[in-house]
């Protein structure tokens, strides 16, 4: 009888020990898990941020042209051959103009049925014949010479000239310091808050940049000559105005307060 009420008072003693132990660990666990959520609220709180905005004006350095022919004939051939001959004069033009071949392109060629569409005394399409069509995209990197260049090609009676479309090659140089302008601002109105509220400013712990995928669009001066008796005849290469293009990038900084 001894040895079994001893037996029981060791039982129960792990049993309190054990149960004083895992109170403890617990105790300790959520203590600990308090703690890392009050310091996360704490550094949160101690930190402030900085927008910076910069701004850069450019003016462009390339002009794009797109140059349409088309034509018509009884035939596909026929078409064909009139358009194909016209673009020829338009590239034998572009060359005597020393336009690089890199700096021209046909982005489209097209040769299809015409019709024509009749009411009475019942609706139906009749084939007239065919059209050919071609454009050639041209980019004029000697901006004082896109009116010249504007002028030759409507002598040679194009169907359309539309353009020029002004852009700038190297944007991402300018992008770049449009960026170290604007992480200046943002560092300079750092450093005013941070001495008026008379605390120092620690580490960056954040960086911010909008996006921004288009950073002015192309501003196009549009015109046209059609191949007609009544279009007007100009003796003098048109004026063309590059203009500016504004760069504009914005981010945001934000740093741990001492």
């Amino acid at each position: 009888m001894q040895f079994l009420s001893e037996s029981k008072n060791r039982l129960l003693i792990i049993i309190t020990l054990s149960a004083i132990i895992f109170a403890l660990f617990t105790f300790s666990f959520v203590s600990i898990a308090e703690l890392k959520i009050k310091a996360k609220s704490i550094s949160s709180q101690n930190q402030i941020a900085f927008a910076g905005i910069g701004e850069i004006e450019v003016k462009p350095d390339i002009a794009t042209v797109n140059v349409r022919v088309y034509e018509t004939g009884k035939d596909a051939a026929e078409a064909e051959g009139k358009a194909t001959l016209k673009a020829n004069k338009v590239l034998d033009l572009l060359a005597e103009k020393s336009i690089a071949k890199s700096d021209i392109q046909t982005n489209e060629f097209r040769v299809a049925p015409k019709y024509v569409y009749q009411n009475q005394p019942v609706y139906k399409q009749i084939a007239s014949g065919f059209e050919a069509a071609q454009t050639i995209t041209v980019k004029i990197r000697d901006l004082k010479k896109s009116g010249e260049l504007i002028n030759a090609l409507t002598d040679l009676q194009i169907s359309e000239i539309s353009g020029p479309f002004f852009e700038i090659e190297s944007i991402e140089r300018f992008k770049s310091k449009a960026q170290l302008q604007a992480i200046n601002d943002a560092k300079s109105k750092a450093q005013v808050t941070a001495k008026n509220l008379g605390v120092k400013l620690g580490k960056i712990v954040r960086f911010y940049e909008e996006p921004t995928p288009n950073f002015a669009p192309p501003r196009p001066m549009m015109m046209a000559k059609m191949a007609s008796a009544e279009a007007m005849e100009v003796d003098h290469a048109p004026q063309i105005e590059a203009g500016v293009q504004k760069i504009a990038v914005r981010v945001s900084i934000t740093y741990e307060m001492e």
